[in-house]
């Protein structure tokens, strides 16, 4: 089974660098740091998410792996604010096409699609909170559908 912790790393960091955003200075440390948080992101999908990967997010994964490596490494190495920013926009859309928030899902607001959901899960996993069922929802949608 796909370990959602990585989903949920990835979502607090792109929490993270929507609040270094709400406080950017045009400092390249500053910038370089929410790069790092945005790329974690591909962290997720390397370790076994089933996440909708959205064809921006797809095209950019050598882009974002750069950064993690050249962000914490190379004090040199700078972001244009421009590419920052489309990512940000484009990450927050992968997120939103995957459900992944602490938001239920509009397809769990059904209490019998929730029961449906718990029901396929190991028991040691039945006691979730709502980003956990987000992510299992994820995972599941094709069996719930029934394909």
């Amino acid at each position: 089974m796909c370990d959602i912790r990585f989903f949920k790393n990835a979502y607090n960091d792109y929490r993270v660098a929507s609040e270094l955003l709400k406080n950017a200075q045009v400092d390249e440390f500053y910038i370089n740091t929410i790069a790092y948080h945005l790329q974690q992101l591909q962290m997720s999908r390397n370790n076994g998410s089933i996440a909708v990967i959205t064809e921006w997010l797809e095209n950019s994964v050598d882009m974002l792996t750069r950064w993690e490596a050249e962000t914490r490494y190379n004090l040199d190495f700078t972001i244009e604010i421009e590419k920052l920013l489309k990512s940000y926009k484009k990450i927050g859309e992968f997120l939103n096409a995957c459900g992944l928030s602490y938001e239920l899902r509009k397809e769990l607001k059904s209490n019998l699609m929730r029961e449906k959901l718990i029901a396929l899960l190991p028991e040691c996993k039945k006691d979730c909170d709502i980003f956990e069922l987000n992510c299992f929802y994820q995972i599941y949608r094709r069996r719930l559908a029934g394909r």
